[in-house]
């Protein structure tokens, strides 16, 4: 083909591609909440579409079994919050992308589970998802400017961050963060955040690196539309 016939076919396979994901974006939205799982493999066919979703989940899966090899389902809360943390973050090759904090590739699931490297939402997305598949309560909690995680059963109540490799809060130390960043209801912020606030947040983290990290204009436009797509109306 001609170049110009070709630059033309290119733009209509990326539209017809965020089209795509866009449309996932809406059929997300009408749940109740958003499965997070599935919100993070529709960002990551975005990203790689040559990636299938399948192996995405596969990798999720065998993590997971690597997890419950050991995993003290009899035990309390605390001995299994720091048995997952040390499978993720001591024994595997999970941790902060300190150094290159706003790269794109931070928000991405599949990008997490090559290099290793994330944002701390998505480490601690992949927290949650790991802890799904051992039925562990575990929920987002989005601190001022930080992201962190819960544990909570009837019995425990436990604060923890996977960009620091789980390090430990209680809720008091938690309180303190939040007067000093004068957040009025504290409670609604420790109680935890549905799936679809995580999502969210994560399209708003993109937003942030293509327009100062790579300065993709195109791109930050394309994030809009995938959080308009999401947004449901009150």
């Amino acid at each position: 083909l001609p170049d110009e016939l070709c630059s033309i076919f290119n733009d209509l396979m990326r539209e017809l591609h965020v089209e795509l994901v866009e449309a996932a974006m809406r059929r997300l939205a009408e749940d109740e909440d958003v499965d997070l799982e599935k919100a993070m493999l529709v960002l990551s066919y975005w990203g790689a579409p040559e990636i299938p979703a399948k192996r995405i989940s596969e990798q999720l899966n065998q993590i997971a079994k690597q997890v419950e090899e050991f995993y003290p389902h009899e035990g309390t809360a605390l001995q299994k919050v720091q048995h997952v943390n040390h499978e993720l973050f001591e024994k595997g090759h999970f941790t902060g992308n300190s150094s290159d904090y706003y790269n794109p590739d931070n928000s991405f699931l599949h990008r997490l589970l090559e290099t290793g490297l994330g944002l701390p939402i998505t480490l601690s997305v992949l927290f949650i998802l790991i802890a799904k598949r051992l039925s562990a309560p575990v929920f987002g909690v989005a601190m001022p400017s930080h992201f962190i995680l819960k544990y909570q059963d009837a019995d425990a109540e436990l604060f923890f961050d996977p960009f620091n490799k789980g390090r430990m809060y209680s809720r008091e130390e938690c309180i303190g963060l939040l007067e000093q960043f004068n957040v009025k209801d504290k409670a609604a912020v420790l109680g935890g955040w549905r799936s679809y606030d995580i999502t969210l947040r994560i399209l708003n983290n993109l937003s942030v690196a293509y327009s100062t990290h790579t300065k993709e204009s195109d791109r930050v436009d394309t994030v809009e539309r995938f959080k308009t797509a999401l947004s449901r109306s009150a």
